[in-house]
C-alpha cells in the first residue's frame, strides 16, 4: 500500500509540474490561460448537477476514512524507559493520528486541486465537459500527443489498485466488527483472523464482490447508477451519525463523563451533516440536460430510500416483533474463538427465562457468579466474578462490588 501510494503521489506530481511547465508556455499548447479568463463562464445553477459534481468530489476523498478503520491495528513508537529506547508498540494512536489526518488531507487536497489547474491549463474547456473521456487522457494527449496517452491506461490501473486494496482493507474490518456485535450470521466466521492472521472471510467475500462489479456491469448507466446509489444511503448514514454523536456527548455530559480522547470539531460534523442534507434535498430537482442516465434521473434515489427502509424494517421484525409474537427476548453472550477473536452471540432466550438470566449475566453477555474474595489487606469482600466460556477459552476475572 505504501508503494502504490508513493506511486500515485509521484504522478500527481508529474501532472502538477507538467501544468506549470503548460502555463509557462513551455510546451505545444496553444493559449493555455484561455480557461482562466472569465472561469465561471457556462457553469451551471441547476441543484442535481451540482450534487453530482459534489458526489464525485466525495468519492475521490473516499480512502481517507480507511485510516479510522484500522485504528487498532496501528503501531506507534513510543519511549518504554528512562533511557529512552523506542520500540514498537500498540499504544494509543489517536495523539498521532489527531496530527497526520489533517496534514495528509490538506496535502493531498492541494495535490488535487493543482492537478485540476493542470488540466484546464492544457485541456479548453468545452472539449473536457462533451469528450466524455478522463480529463487525464485528454491532459496526456493535448501535452505529450496520441501516442504518450496511450500509456495512460497502466496508471490508472495502478490508481485503481491502491484505491480497491485501501476500500477492501477498511471494509473487512467494518465486516468483522458487525461480526463481533453480533448482528450478522455466522459470527465467529466473519471475525476469526485464521489462517492469516487477517479477516479472511471478509475479505474473499468483497473480492468475490468486486470481481463482480468488474467484470459483469457494463461500462455505462450500470456503473454510474452504482456509484450514485451508495451516495444517497451513505448520506442517510453519515447524517445520523452526526446525530448520533451529539447524542453520545450529551449522555456523557449528563453522566458525569470526561470527553472521548478524539473529538471531532463541531465545524466539521455541522459542515458533513449540510452536505449530507445537500447530498439528500437537491438530487429531486430535475437535471437540465435529463441527467447521466437512459432511465429516469431518480431511480437511485427511490432505490436508495428502498434499501433503508428495507433494513430498518428488517430490524424491527427480527428484534422487537418476531420476539414479542414469539414470547423470547433477545439477549447478547460474550464467546472468544480459537484464534482470540471476541464475538456476541445473539440469543433468544424464552420470557420466563429472562429474569434469571438477567441475574445471572451482565449487559454485554458475561456469565456473573456472586461470591467472596479477600483483598491486599486481608478484607473480605462480596465480589461478581465475570466469566466466558466456551470449548477453547476459560477465563475468570473478578470484579468488587
Amino acid at each position: 500500500m505504501n508503494l502504490i501510494s508513493l506511486v500515485k503521489l509521484i504522478i500527481l506530481l508529474f501532472i502538477i509540474v507538467t501544468g506549470f511547465a503548460v502555463l509557462g508556455e513551455g510546451t505545444s499548447v496553444r493559449d493555455p490561460h484561455a480557461n482562466f479568463r472569465n472561469s465561471f463562464d457556462g457553469i451551471t445553477n441547476n441543484g442535481n448537477d451540482l450534487v453530482n459534481a459534489l458526489v464525485s468530489i466525495n468519492f475521490a476523498y473516499q480512502g481517507y476514512a480507511n485510516a479510522f478503520n484500522v485504528t487498532n491495528e496501528i503501531k506507534v513508537k513510543a519511549s518504554c524507559n528512562a533511557k529512552f529506547r523506542i520500540v514498537d508498540s500498540l499504544q494509543n494512536p489517536f495523539p498521532l493520528l489527531k496530527k497526520v489526518a489533517p496534514i495528509s488531507l490538506i496535502i493531498v487536497f492541494i495535490l488535487y486541486v493543482l492537478a485540476n489547474v493542470a488540466y484546464f491549463a492544457a485541456v479548453p474547456a468545452a472539449e473536457i465537459r462533451e469528450s466524455g473521456e478522463l480529463a487525464t487522457a485528454l491532459f496526456f494527449e493535448a501535452v505529450f500527443g496520441a501516442k504518450a496517452a496511450k500509456g495512460l491506461p497502466a496508471l490508472i490501473a495502478v490508481s485503481a489498485a491502491g484505491n480497491i486494496m485501501a476500500v477492501i482493507i477498511g471494509a473487512t474490518r467494518q465486516i468483522r466488527e458487525c461480526a463481533r456485535q453480533g448482528v450478522i450470521p455466522w459470527p465467529h466466521i466473519w471475525a476469526s483472523t485464521k489462517p492469516f492472521g487477517t479477516p479472511f472471510a471478509p475479505v474473499l467475500l468483497k473480492w468475490v464482490m468486486t470481481c463482480i462489479v468488474i467484470l459483469a456491469l457494463p461500462f455505462g448507466d450500470a456503473f454510474d447508477f452504482l456509484v450514485d446509489l451508495r451516495s444517497y444511503p451513505d448520506s442517510i448514514f453519515i447524517f445520523l451519525m452526526v446525530v448520533g454523536i451529539y447524542a453520545i456527548r450529551w449522555r456523557r455530559k449528563k453522566e458525569g463523563l470526561p470527553p472521548a480522547q478524539f473529538q471531532a470539531w463541531h465545524s466539521a460534523l455541522i459542515f458533513s451533516a449540510a452536505v449530507c442534507l445537500f447530498i439528500l434535498i437537491m438530487p429531486w430537482v430535475p437535471p437540465e440536460d435529463g441527467g447521466d442516465y437512459s432511465f429516469w434521473y431518480g431511480t437511485y434515489i427511490v432505490v436508495g430510500i428502498g434499501l433503508i427502509v428495507g433494513m430498518v424494517l428488517y430490524y424491527y421484525l427480527w428484534v422487537h416483533l418476531l420476539p414479542r409474537l414469539r414470547k423470547y427476548s433477545i439477549r447478547t453472550l460474550i464467546v472468544v474463538n480459537e484464534d482470540g477473536s471476541v464475538v456476541l452471540q445473539l440469543k433468544r432466550i424464552p420470557t420466563a427465562e429472562v429474569a434469571e438470566w438477567d441475574r445471572t449475566h451482565d449487559d454485554v453477555g458475561n456469565v456473573l457468579s456472586e461470591g467472596t474474595g479477600i483483598d491486599d489487606t486481608g478484607n473480605a469482600h462480596l465480589v461478581h466474578r465475570v466469566k466466558v466460556k466456551d470449548a477453547a477459552v476459560n477465563y475468570t476475572t473478578e470484579q468488587k462490588v
